[in-house]
């Protein structure tokens, strides 16, 4: 309080100075020397600048033909995309094309649709339902057809059973709907 007033009652806020920056205030008319010299290595350092930069403009020049190349091949892409064909077929589609062109990136092709990684190998390794099932549905049509439309989905249920294949009665009904299989049903009284 005797020196400063009442501000040197204030707590002061941040660190406090340090004395070493006084000094370096001394010190950086000596360093203006120093830089002069620098400089002219700066000259010799930015003419091997050139030889790089150069190297990296080639290769960036590089990357923006095989882009311009892939550009062209983008719009046999954006048909197969866009097309009415389930997922699975669309992505196969894309892969074969990828997988024939060497230009061609997976990962750009998919950041281009906005597809995750994930998905597409997911939607490529998945099995197709009717193929998986083509035997079980052969089997149903022909009990349907033995039993002249009078099986329902419980009936057919108990004889897949019987001849060993083993199904829940929900797959089986799914099924019956979507192949259109309808049991012939009894008015009732």
């Amino acid at each position: 309080y005797l020196e400063s007033g009442i501000s040197g009652l204030e707590l002061n806020k941040g660190r406090p100075i340090m004395k070493s920056k006084i000094n370096n205030n001394n010190n950086n008319n000596k360093s203006t020397k120093v830089s002069n010299n620098s400089n002219s290595q700066n000259q010799s350092n930015s003419s091997l600048s050139v030889y790089e930069e150069l190297k990296l403009l080639r290769e960036e020049n590089k990357l923006l033909k095989k882009e311009n190349e892939v550009l062209k091949k983008w719009k046999a892409l954006v048909e197969i995309f866009d097309s009415n064909q389930p997922r699975q077929e669309k992505i196969k589609k894309i892969y074969n094309r990828v997988k024939a062109d060497k230009n061609l990136r997976l990962t750009q092709v998919l950041k281009e649709f906005s597809i995750p990684i994930s998905t597409f190998y997911y939607e490529l390794k998945k099995e197709d339902f009717d193929k998986k099932n083509e035997e079980i549905i052969s089997q149903m049509k022909l009990i349907f057809e033995e039993n002249k439309a009078r099986y329902g989905k419980r009936r057919i249920k108990a004889e897949l059973n019987n001849r060993d294949y083993k199904i829940g009665f929900k797959k089986v009904r799914r099924l019956m709907e979507k192949f259109n299989l309808k049991a012939i049903c009894p008015r009732k009284k």
